[in-house]
């Protein structure tokens, strides 16, 4: 799947043919985000540094470009999301970042939610919802299985609010200063592209910084925050009526001419051709 593809799916985890099966048991990362729901059976997730089994009435959350394995059962059920940045993105936010918070990132891991009965009724409501927009060729299907997305994402966000200490995994050194360093860009991408300023705001070398980010994520420092820019480029230019030197000063860019290389040299797309491609690949999903 390329970068700049649009891409959402939602299905019911006993669909899961063995060859997919096949390839979660093997540690392996994505480029979308994915979200579990397990309703029946037990499954188990791990990374490079922790592995822990995930019951029944669970929600949990893999962010994308995280190295990871699953186990699922064969009796195991549920419901499976997965979209990337650029679905995500179809669609204009509020402030809140439905994907740089807690559900996805924090100090803990805390990538699990088990679900109380109080909690189950409205969020299957959204499920039945998704699946009945993903399944047949509804007008506006698209911008429906996104606002209904991040509806279920706030729902999910607001059971973990309640009791932010109801699922907590240890993690290592290197990990956690990725989820702050991953945090530090989510507040500071706008106006500081350097990775010595955020090397300092950690207490560390800008070099031992550009390592721990390698050997976690596989991509550099540099590169993990011009990947933040290019996603929120890439919002304003789909889901907004800026123009191009309106989003190149909002991304804290003094020259729009630069700005415009700067995305076509890491797309490989113009921002016209972006747009248009986005219009096009939004009908197909």
């Amino acid at each position: 799947m390329s970068e700049n593809d649009i891409f959402f799916k939602i299905d019911h985890i006993q669909n899961m043919c063995s060859e997919v099966r096949s390839e979660n048991f093997r540690f392996h990362e994505h480029n979308f985000y994915s979200v579990y729901w397990i309703t029946q059976g037990e499954a188990v997730h791990s990374t490079a540094f922790i592995d822990y089994t995930v019951k029944e009435n669970t929600l949990f959350f893999v962010p994308a470009n995280l190295k990871h394995r699953m186990v699922i059962t064969d009796n195991t059920q549920g419901i499976t999301i997965l979209f990337n940045r650029n679905f995500f993105n179809l669609t204009a936010s509020d402030n809140i970042s439905l994907l740089n918070n807690q559900l996805f990132y924090n100090t803990e891991y805390k990538t699990t939610l088990p679900l109380h009965t109080s909690d189950i009724g409205l969020l299957q409501v959204i499920i039945d919802m998704m699946i009945n927009e993903y399944t047949n060729p509804n007008e506006f299907k698209t911008t429906s299985l996104n606002y209904q997305l991040k509806l279920f994402l706030i729902q999910a966000l607001r059971i973990y609010s309640r009791n932010p200490q109801q699922s907590s995994l240890s993690i290592d050194t290197d990990s956690s200063t990725i989820i702050s360093f991953k945090s530090l860009i989510e507040d500071n991408f706008q106006t500081n592209k350097d990775v010595s300023y955020y090397a300092d705001k950690l207490n560390l070398r800008a070099v031992c910084l550009n390592d721990i980010t390698k050997k976690v994520t596989g991509i550099t420092a540099g590169e993990l925050i011009r990947n933040r820019i290019i996603d929120e480029a890439k919002k304003l230019l789909y889901s907004t009526h800026l123009n191009v030197k309106e989003i190149a000063f909002r991304l804290g860019f003094d020259d729009p001419a630069y700005f415009s290389r700067f995305f076509k040299k890491y797309t490989n797309q113009s921002v016209t051709d972006f747009k248009e491609f986005m219009k096009k690949s939004a009908s197909k999903v």
